[in-house]
């Protein structure tokens, strides 16, 4: 007598189906039986367990590095603190430690979970404030994003998606007009612009207009045909006539992973959904179709063993002079 037990169990989720019932319960009486009778259905399961296996963590937005994980950056030289501190349990990170240059200060940035491993929260809390960030997903990737000062919401993201793909096709930021522009608490606020990130043109057009409305910037976000890497975002801001659209190209052929993929978090800039580092990135400002903004960007790597950089120089076209980021992982 033969008793079949099968289970699967994948990241995304625990499968469950009425043929694998009827194969955890039935019994057989004999192998030959077994063989008449249940070959075709057996054909069919093992075709869907393969698509199944297949699609197991596929598009999880869940910082889960197998090889190397982030441990500390450093800014211009690796010498003295570093700029960036991350602190896991197992692979979970679970804060980083911000040193700020300029206030001489360190900021603490604590990461909250869902039971599904997504991050739930990130908090930083001051003696004068708390400000937090709160994520909320659909099938374990980002939809939605928002970001509160003192409990009370002042930028919300919302993102849309390619359905077949699962990759970021929009992404629109609201701001609160009324708190924004003011803007010393957020131009200040070295969470903000370190998990979201204000763009300068948004900060101009806040500081120019008053009003009490919502402002909002709309980015259309393009990919290339493997879906791995981001091609395009173009930053329009529908009450203005304002676009800002930016070009990158990557060097697919050889390893040269970026250490930030995966990271749901890094919205800034998109730089935690594209799988490889960029070479060059290309920026073009137009007002009402005027090009009142150029740069280019040049990117150069220093890779370790596993094709992640240990070093990154940065040359802008506005001065050509090199910025240096120096990173260690856990594993070195």
């Amino acid at each position: 007598e033969i008793v079949i037990n099968l289970k699967i169990v994948c990241k995304n989720n625990t499968f469950s189906s009425f043929f694998f019932l009827l194969l955890q319960t039935e019994k057989f009486s004999s192998f030959k039986t077994f063989i008449d009778m249940k070959k075709s259905l057996l054909y069919v399961l093992i075709a869907f367990v393969a698509v199944v296996f297949s699609s197991c963590g596929n598009n999880e937005e869940i910082y889960n590095p197998r090889t190397c994980k982030l441990y500390k950056i450093w800014e211009k030289s690796e010498v003295g603190d570093p700029y960036q501190i991350f602190t896991y349990e197992k692979n979970k990170l679970i804060n980083i430690d911000e040193y700020d240059v300029i206030d001489s200060v360190h900021y603490k940035y604590d990461f909250v979970y869902n039971k599904d491993n997504t991050v739930k929260e990130i908090v930083h809390e001051t003696v004068n404030y708390t400000e937090r960030i709160e994520l909320f997903y659909a099938n374990k990737q980002v939809c939605r994003m928002v970001y509160f000062m003192e409990d009370t919401s002042r930028t919300e993201l919302l993102f849309k998606r390619n359905e077949e793909t699962g990759k970021i096709t929009q992404v629109v930021e609201y701001y609160d007009f009324a708190y924004h522009h003011q803007f010393e608490a957020v131009h200040k606020s070295a969470f903000y612009n370190r998990f979201i990130g204000f763009t300068p043109t948004a900060e101009q057009l806040l500081m120019q207009h008053k009003g009490s409305f919502i402002m909002r910037c709309v980015r259309d976000v393009v990919y290339d045909e493997e879906a791995e890497n981001i091609l395009s975002i173009t930053e329009t801001y529908p009450e203005y006539a304002e676009v800002v659209r930016y070009d990158y190209t990557y060097n697919v052929e050889e390893d040269n992973f970026n250490p930030y993929y995966g990271l749901p978090y890094v919205y800034k800039g998109l730089s935690g959904f594209s799988k490889y580092n960029k070479l060059t990135e290309s920026i073009v400002k137009s007002t009402y179709g005027n090009v009142t903004y150029q740069e280019s960007i040049a990117y150069s790597y220093e890779l370790n063993v596993k094709g992640y950089p240990r070093e990154i120089i940065t040359v802008s076209s506005l001065n050509n002079i090199p910025m240096h980021t120096y990173i260690l992982y856990v594993s070195e």
